[in-house]
């Protein structure tokens, strides 16, 4: 049995001209709904669906939470159904009112013959995804979900999905009621896509909420400390993965931050054994032309002294720095990193200060003998 996982967009702006809802009422508010819906109290969780929806109906900036919020008026609505608190009726009006309009749905499973929560390629109907909605217990069907994709579902890109949690975007086009004694929705969508697509460490978690894009906090940055101090790589790896998944818009310096732990975690992966080489490239190639911000530490006077220090070369001909990232014991290097400047730098204006270097990730390699004496080299 597999639990669904709701996609909310909470990507509430810090000024709403338009809105007729405070951000921390909104955010009050969502967050009531979440505990009714992962309590089931469908009365209460409709009740705030809608009120939400009708109060941020105005306001063009949060048209990601209207399509998320759409579709939890439809599921909210089938629970009640489910528990005879609305007539088929009432449950086709309250969902025929969002035909032709864009939904955002929850992510399941996408896997072959499971049939609880569960995405798959429909096996009669060209092209179209196919999604059983049932309560958590997975003990009453809610709703059967068609959802016709923009695009070719081509077997590669079966493949790739197998396994993992998708959710999916579509236009409502059609919605009927069946079964008499436990009545469910029909519903069929349109011009279908993917809206994200991820993979979770348990398939037994409870309802999560994954954000939609939004800027990383200090205590974000805070949270990946402990790991880093006593270099479980692979916590830290996961848990900055998953905040930078969802700050594609965030340009401010703690993402650049968390970028760098990203890699440098990655690559600590690599020296325990935890990662492949050819698995670091897809994690981290993808990374360059990005804004990142290294590690701080102190400043070198001595030209071939970088191990976890920074070392400047500032002359008539360059304007670099060079630094030598390892773990704690200085047993593996994780990072040969290069700096470029366009500004003219004095080493002593740092005396005995710690800098960070930041800039534009230009290039990085992995090392070509894909042995974990070093593993990555940077240039900035």
């Amino acid at each position: 049995m597999h639990k669904i996982l709701l996609i909310i967009g909470i990507c509430v702006i810090s000024t709403q001209i338009d809105a007729q809802i405070s951000e921390i009422e909104f955010s009050d508010t969502y967050d009531r709904l979440l505990e009714n819906l992962t309590a089931e109290n469908w009365p209460i969780a409709a009740s705030l669906t809608d009120f939400l929806l009708v109060e941020i109906e105005k306001t063009d900036s949060m048209d990601q939470e209207k399509k998320v919020l759409r579709y939890l008026s439809v599921y909210t609505t089938a629970g009640l159904l489910n528990e005879n608190l609305v007539t088929r009726k009432q449950a086709l009006r309250i969902a025929n009112k969002f035909k032709g309009m864009d939904m955002v749905m929850p992510a399941h499973l996408f896997r072959k013959d499971c049939y609880d929560n569960c995405t798959y390629v429909d096996s009669e109907r060209d092209n179209t995804l196919f999604t059983g909605v049932n309560n958590a217990a997975g003990t009453q069907i809610f709703s059967l979900e068609w959802v016709k994709m923009k695009d070719p579902v081509t077997k590669s890109a079966i493949k790739e999905i197998e396994g993992k949690y998708v959710s999916l975007r579509g236009k409502l086009i059609k919605v009927i009621v069946t079964g008499n004694l436990l009545p469910r929705f029909h519903l069929e969508f349109e011009n279908g896509e993917i809206e994200d697509l991820f993979e979770l460490g348990s398939e037994n978690n409870e309802i999560e909420n994954f954000i939609e894009p939004q800027a990383i906090t200090y205590d974000d940055f805070r949270s990946l400390i402990p790991y880093l101090k006593t270099e479980d790589w692979e916590s830290v790896f996961n848990q900055s993965s998953k905040l930078l998944r969802f700050a594609d818009n965030d340009t401010s310096e703690l993402k650049a931050i968390v970028l760098y732990i990203n890699i440098f975690s990655a690559a600590g992966m690599v020296t325990e054994g935890q990662m492949t080489y050819e698995e670091l490239e897809l994690k981290v190639m993808k990374f360059q032309g990005a804004k990142i911000i290294m590690a701080g530490h102190p400043v070198s006077k001595m030209k071939g002294n970088t191990i976890r220090q920074t070392y400047f070369s500032s002359t008539a001909t360059t304007n670099e720095a060079f630094t030598t990232a390892t773990n704690l014991k200085e047993t593996s290097i994780l990072c040969f990193e290069k700096f470029y400047f366009n500004e003219k730098i004095n080493p002593d204006d740092f005396k005995d200060s710690f800098v960070r270097c930041g800039g534009t990730l230009e290039k990085i390699e992995t090392n070509p003998n894909k042995s974990p004496t070093w593993v990555l080299r940077s240039d900035h």
